[in-house]
């Protein structure tokens, strides 16, 4: 519905409507939406906007919003949450709760919130061909971090991702179970930096054709995204004794170092 006031040299409309149990299908990312039930007004320059939706492959989510303006130099913010949302693909599926704010000012979009992953299981097989193998003699403690800088246009922000109980990891020879936080930046779109721990809670891995059960340990993200500092304790189940070996990931390269004393 659309309404009219003021006088011919300054008039003045309101706009209400309306969408209710509509479709939505986009490819780039792929989602599907449906039951979508969205409300708006507008008055002159000033809108609002309400909505929820279901996704087909799982979970629901909500949307309220107000902005000022239509073009690139508008004020927008919005808030944006979700329960049970499901993200699958070749290598990953991921049940997510979000709970993001954006705000768009002169052209630049701000990210700010939380994302709870109650579970999820990302399998990766190979490691992809962006990702720098250090030589032998490099020490990942001491590779220095990446510079954090926000682009001149895009998305930037920052969001915490915090890990349920039944977040797994298959990384090769590799299979955990994770726990803990990260916080994530964002810049230009991309994730430029992540700083946290994860927490091994269990898991196993494949070293030199043993086959270790993991005790304990960390993965520590202080910047680089593609090169997190890991540090786990395994043991060999032995029908005799069993052995305990330190992994930290600066020598991930090397045969684990036996201590027996240790038992």
């Amino acid at each position: 519905m659309v309404q009219f006031s003021g006088s011919l040299a300054q008039p003045q409309f309101s706009i209400n409507g309306s969408w209710t149990n509509g479709h939505l299908t986009a490819t780039q990312p792929s989602l599907e939406l449906k039951a979508i039930d969205a409300h708006w007004t507008a008055t002159g320059t000033e809108w609002a906007l309400t909505g929820s939706a279901q996704v087909a492959s799982g979970g629901e989510f909500s949307l309220s919003g107000k902005g000022n303006g239509y073009d690139t130099t508008s004020a927008l913010s919005a808030d944006l949450q979700a329960s049970s949302l499901q993200l699958d693909s070749e290598e990953w599926k991921i049940t997510a709760d979000p709970e993001i704010s954006m705000e768009l000012s002169n052209g630049q979009i701000s990210l700010m919130g939380m994302t709870q992953i109650p579970s999820a299981l990302v399998t990766i097989k190979t490691l992809p061909p962006n990702i720098p193998r250090p030589e032998p003699d490099v020490r990942l403690r001491d590779r220095p971090r990446i510079i954090e800088r926000e682009s001149d246009n895009g998305i930037n922000g920052q969001i915490e991702v915090v890990l349920g109980d039944d977040v797994r990891l298959e990384l090769m020879a590799l299979k955990v179970r994770l726990s803990g936080a990260v916080v994530a930046t964002i810049s230009g779109g991309q994730i430029t930096a992540i700083h946290g721990t994860l927490t091994v809670a269990e898991g196993s891995l494949e070293a030199n054709g043993i086959k270790l059960d993991i005790q304990q340990g960390d993965i520590i993200f202080s910047g680089n995204p593609q090169i997190p500092f890991i540090d786990v304790i395994a043991r060999e189940p032995c029908a005799v004794s069993q052995h305990l070996y330190a992994l930290p990931a600066r020598d991930r390269h090397r045969r684990p170092t036996q201590h027996p004393s240790l038992l």
